[in-house]
């Protein structure tokens, strides 16, 4: 039997879809949950925890493809390096 390739699509992949068929308005209001969930007070002090940290990206990520030249927005006042990210979700893979 021959084998069959199927497409299929990564959950990172799925979200920057869902991301582009966000509103300016829901891409924002998406953005800054995100950015609210890798602030340190979030998760008691730890790590942000690996999604949020991709969410914010590809919010930030959205953002600037829509916005070209525009001046930092609202969305890069805080940053989520993998530094910051909690030990045990760093090495996991996507």
């Amino acid at each position: 039997m021959s084998a069959i390739c199927s497409v299929g699509f990564s959950g990172l992949e799925l979200e920057s879809l869902r991301i582009r068929k966000m509103s300016d308005q829901e891409l924002l209001r998406f953005g800054h949950a995100a950015k609210s969930m890798c602030s340190p007070d979030a998760n008691f002090r730890h790590p942000p925890r690996l999604a949020f940290v991709i969410q914010l990206d590809e919010a930030r990520k959205e953002w600037k493809r829509r916005n070209p030249g525009t001046a930092a927005s609202r969305l890069d006042r805080i940053s989520c390096t993998s530094t910051q990210i909690a030990p045990t979700l760093a090495g996991s893979k996507l």
